[in-house]
């Protein structure tokens, strides 16, 4: 008797129901999926199962995979923030996960409230996203911090008053009055950052996170204000503003520079005064609640309803009456609309914790510092130092990260510049040259890591697939990378590839599509494959490459990246060519040792004889590094990663 076929199982209709809930754009389906499955090792590929079963089909598998990962939350609540599911989806999500999963504590005057998360707003989400935990010398929730820049954490000078250099006294201060980091302090400091799945109570089948530690800059502590000497006491009169100026503070502020970029696509910061009428505040904050550990993070509510200052100006400090407790100093105190209007300090809370009377507790004053007097400095504070990033999340092959980065600093410094809108046009072309081995095709993937963080967007193309296409087709081509709807339009129907018609048509109707479709972070548009077409590309395409370059200066959104490029650069941009050579042994040692660590003597030198015996027997560079790398890993006892530098 022949076996009976094997039925496949029939689709379960919640997953259904949930995957027909969420918006069909596969663009911003994709990010967001690639972003989970980076950090959790899924393997379902986007590119691979859209063509086998859809969007929807791919939807199903993704919600189904997440669901049986404990990872259903996590995927939900990214989907939310990125628009593409609003509360029909939410109601669905609970029909699945169980009872209370998808909710975060609210602090409301005292009153633990449970409210849910994805339902009370995608700002509350994003901003969870940008705080975090300060723990010192080991000891959890010594304090909160914010993100304000991609590689910029505020927080109250306070909270590191430990880890400040200190002489005669008093503290060491910069010529220009802020302070000093004590030497070592790198390795005594973490910042903890979490997503809504990290910070949710114990749930049967749910497990909580840890949160991610972000690697700080070897140049750590970017500024720091002092704060007056009663703000380093414990207890104060929070109406005391003596000596504090509106234009010099002192603020009691810091500004912690982090490794790596993180997304923060647009500025989180109130730009202008708040109102002078008292309004709702949110605080979100990591109290250690005086057991000496981080709690998952905490969202109290309260009213601003105080502003400390001289007549007419600006105010120097802000009074709020949300409940803090130790360890929430440094947290951003936000308005309705999630724009951060200060930094928290602290206050009154032992007065209501001692008060027996209700109206004395009613009185509850808390103290934070002002955005607007130092918002303008961040913008020096953030170009002043390169965050080289260590690690990829996916690998160039799309693999799940992490996925180390060996060298091409002089890479990560040119996408930093450029990506500022005030870029200048010399700084918004480069032309990568090298043998192969040494990193071109990787390129892409760095300036993409980099630029995504300040809302950039990598448009890549090949030029092997577009050797016969004509300057005509090959602009659509890159129009649709830039803007995959958006169809080239010329003025003239007739257009030829003419010299005359793509100078004078075709390039500036590309420039005008492309000004009014790029983000609002700028767009890479990332040229490779040269080699594929012998260096030379036709005749007509290399014009169009040539033209775009020229017209750079008015096109302030735009990038171009050639990869491979080995004609003499456009008139004017003769240093725009950044030639790849491989790692060095100084690379080799910066991946292998900590952020922030001091090369050993002779270890860069050492790596470079290894690196050279390695290539004397035909080891390509990077591969020569990759194998340094793992070695060392392995003789560490740990796993080695896969992948390096490409």
């Amino acid at each position: 008797m022949s076996a009976l076929p094997v039925q496949p199982s029939a689709p379960d209709p919640r997953f259904v129901a949930l995957a027909e809930l969420i918006q069909d754009d596969w663009v911003r389906v994709t990010a967001v999926w690639d972003e989970l499955r980076a950090g959790h090792n899924i393997h379902l590929r986007p590119d691979t199962e859209l063509q086998a079963a859809g969007i929807r089909g791919f939807l199903y598998e993704a919600l189904i995979d997440t669901y049986h990962r404990d990872l259903l939350l996590a995927f939900a609540v990214r989907l939310v923030k990125a628009g593409l599911a609003d509360a029909s989806f939410v109601r669905q999500l609970h029909q699945v996960l169980p009872a209370g999963t998808a909710e975060l504590q609210s602090f409301v005057n005292g009153a633990f409230l449970p409210v849910s998360a994805l339902l009370t707003g995608r700002g509350l989400l994003l901003a969870i996203d940008h705080v975090c935990r300060i723990d010192i010398d080991g000891q959890q929730g010594i304090g909160t911090g914010v993100l304000v820049r991609p590689t910029l954490v505020a927080t109250a000078a306070h909270v590191i008053k430990d880890l400040l250099a200190v002489h005669n006294g008093r503290f060491a201060l910069r010529p220009d009055g802020s302070l000093t980091a004590a030497p070592g302090s790198i390795g005594r400091i973490a910042l903890t950052f979490g997503d809504v799945e990290d910070y949710l109570p114990g749930v049967p089948g749910l497990v909580r996170g840890p949160g991610e530690e972000a690697p700080l800059h070897d140049s750590w502590l970017a500024w720091g204000s002092p704060g007056t000497l009663i703000e380093f006491s414990p207890h104060y009169n929070v109406r005391d503003i003596t000596n504090i100026n509106v234009h010099n503070g002192p603020w009691d502020l810091a500004l912690l520079r982090l490794a790596d970029a993180r997304p923060l696509p647009q500025s989180n910061l109130l730009p202008t005064r708040p109102p002078t009428t008292p309004f709702q505040v949110n605080l979100l904050h990591h109290p250690n609640g005086g057991i000496g550990a981080g709690l998952p993070l905490m969202w109290s509510v309260g009213s601003l309803d105080d502003q400390l200052g001289a007549p007419n100006q600006p105010p120097v400090r802000l009074l709020h009456n949300a409940n803090t407790s130790g360890g929430s100093s440094g947290c951003p105190v936000y308005d309705s609309s999630w724009r951060i209007v200060a930094i928290h300090q602290g206050g009154d809370r032992q007065v209501a914790q001692l008060a027996a009377a209700a109206a004395l507790a009613a009185q509850l004053r808390n103290r934070a510092v002002p955005v607007l007097p130092w918002r303008p400095m961040l913008d020096t504070f953030e170009r002043s130092d390169v965050p080289y990033l260590r690690d990829l999340t996916t690998a160039p092959d799309g693999a799940p990260g992490p996925y180390p980065v060996i060298g091409r600093r002089l890479t990560q410094e040119w996408a930093w510049r450029s990506s500022w809108p005030d870029a200048a046009a010399m700084d918004r072309l480069r032309i990568v040259r090298g043998a192969p081995g040494t990193g071109r095709r990787f390129t892409k993937h760095l300036i993409n890591r980099l630029v995504t963080a300040v809302d950039g967007r990598v448009a890549a193309l090949d030029l092997a697939n577009s050797v016969s296409d004509d300057a005509l087709e090959f602009a659509r081509l890159c129009l649709q990378a830039i803007a995959p709807d958006e169809p080239l339009r010329t003025g003239d129907e007739g257009l030829t590839t003419g010299q005359r018609d793509l100078r004078d048509d075709l390039v500036p109707a590309f420039i005008r599509q492309v000004t009014r479709r790029c983000p609002s972070g700028g767009v890479w548009l990332v040229i490779e494959g040269f080699d594929a077409v012998g260096n030379e590309p036709p005749a007509l395409i290399r014009d169009f490459l040539l033209a775009l370059a020229q017209r750079l200066p008015q096109v302030p959104a735009l990038r171009l990246v050639l990869v491979g490029w080995t004609e003499a650069p456009p008139r004017g941009f003769e240093t725009c060519v950044e030639q790849l050579t491989g790692p060095t042994g100084e690379d080799v040692a910066r991946r292998l040792l900590p952020a922030g660590t001091e090369l050993p003597p002779g270890m860069a030198t050492g790596l470079d004889a290894a690196l050279a015996t390695l290539q004397a027997v035909g080891v390509a560079p990077y591969d020569a590094a990759r194998t340094l790398v793992a070695n060392a890993a392995t003789s560490a006892h740990t796993q080695p990663q896969a992948g390096g530098d490409q």
